[in-house]
């Protein structure tokens, strides 16, 4: 049975900004970081309870409008209803595409409606989002995009198949959007974290996994990679790499054999 969403109304006040994935991780630091700017967020994710603590923290912390969404983006119906009320926010200011997940196993062996989903909540997600909160941005010269990619955007990522292929989508994505609203006043973004610490790797999927078998010098915290995003927005800078160690492999990896290489070191297989 699909599920519900459940919109607060959205802010008769200033500027908005819309955050998918808002409930932890790199999701809940943009969110913590525009509302010490003064921002009102709508907060999106599929958990209700911690959305909710959420926005009474940062209300509490900030004085801002913190309104929730609790939807399933993998769910097409729940994206439309987001759509339809994204439309109806008077002042949508920034629109954050980073809800996400990942798999462990490959191509072959993971369930095709996993890989299915994933296109739906990388992919298809922030494509109908961004369509939906895009004309007002344009219509009053300013507003920001930022989509969360990977630096599996710039690697063959065996093991990862379609998470690579689809962040590497999210980040042609976004530098073509740019270059389209070049004069408009409206800044697009991809984010290209590496190994960052969230709860990205403590879920089922990933109980087999181990975070030593990477090399510790090669992890963030998602604070940083924030930091580094919303610097790098106010710059102009489209592709946003976080961090000098993961700017250099990224120049790295547009050598092919480095490339391949890369990918099959960086591949999360289960511990032994």
């Amino acid at each position: 049975m699909p599920s519900r969403p459940q919109s607060d109304p959205p802010s008769q006040g200033g500027a908005t900004a819309v955050i998918t994935g808002a409930s932890s991780g790199i999701g809940e630091v943009y969110a913590r970081k525009l509302a010490a700017q003064g921002v009102d967020l709508l907060l999106v994710a599929r958990r209700e309870e911690r959305l909710r603590e959420l926005s009474r923290r940062l209300g509490d912390e900030s004085g801002v409008k913190a309104a929730v969404h609790v939807a399933d983006l993998a769910n097409p119906q729940d994206v439309k209803r987001l759509a339809m009320h994204l439309r109806e926010v008077p002042c949508v200011m920034y629109l954050v595409n980073n809800a996400g997940f990942g798999t462990m196993g490959t191509f072959a062996n993971v369930g095709l409606e996993r890989h299915l989903d994933m296109v739906r909540v990388h992919v298809l997600a922030p494509i109908e989002l961004t369509h939906a909160v895009l004309p007002q941005m344009v219509a009053r010269g300013n507003g920001y995009i930022i989509n969360v990619s990977s630096m599996s955007a710039f690697l063959v990522g065996p093991g990862q198949v379609t998470y690579a292929a689809t962040k590497s989508l999210l980040k042609s994505f976004s530098e073509s959007l740019q270059a389209e609203l070049r004069g408009t006043g409206v800044r697009v973004q991809a984010v290209c974290p590496g190994m960052t610490y969230t709860g990205f790797h403590d879920t089922a999927e990933f109980k087999d996994f181990d975070r030593s078998q990477l090399p510790k010098g090669l992890w963030m915290s998602a604070e940083a990679v924030v930091e580094a995003s919303l610097r790098d927005l106010k710059r102009g800078r489209v592709v946003c790499v976080p961090g000098l160690k993961n700017k250099l492999l990224a120049r790295l990896f547009s050598v092919g054999a480095i490339r391949a290489i890369a990918g099959k070191v960086v591949q999360k297989k289960p511990k032994p």
